[in-house]
């Protein structure tokens, strides 16, 4: 039997009925981190692992043709992210403004935005990524400095004042 027509196209998606499992881990783990008070849109970024790239070898065999198709699959299940600071077991909440998360599932890359830097932002800061399979945590230092004081020399005597 000959086939005279293309393959297939391939779906967007494609359904697998055993995937690998896997515990999230970190690949590049929050580093500690400086800014000056009043900076704005800084960024705590990691990246967990999580993703696996398989080749599957899929042949039609209405017309005998094979095609390689490189998939993504990332930890399964996808971890959950989730931010702390100074050691609280309370995530950071969205409520906050100031501050937003986001994580990639397709990259792996988790982030923190702290929008307009503050004093009160400084910290040790979390990022804990967990699935079924087991929990991983990275943490960072993140130190405000200051605006500069003004000093003043009166009489020999140097004041500082913020």
């Amino acid at each position: 039997m000959e086939c005279t027509s293309p393959p297939p196209t391939m779906p967007r998606k494609l359904s697998i009925s055993k995937l690998p499992t896997k515990a999230p881990k970190f690949v590049r783990p929050l580093e500690g981190r400086m800014a000056d008070e009043g900076d704005s849109n800084v960024e705590l970024k990691c990246i967990i692992d999580g993703m696996r790239d398989f080749m599957l070898l899929i042949t039609f065999l209405t017309c005998s043709f094979s095609k390689i198709v490189k998939i993504h699959i990332i930890a399964n299940p996808s971890p959950e992210c989730r931010w702390t600071k100074n050691n609280s077991m309370e995530p950071l909440s969205a409520k906050d403004a100031n501050i937003s998360t986001r994580f990639d599932e397709v990259s792996g890359e988790a982030c923190l935005t702290i929008k307009n830097v503050s004093i009160a932002d400084g910290g040790r800061y979390t990022c804990t990524a967990e699935n079924e399979h087991g929990v991983a945590s990275s943490l960072a230092d993140f130190v405000v400095k200051s605006k500069l004081c003004h000093i003043y020399d009166l009489n020999d005597i140097n004041f500082c004042f913020w």
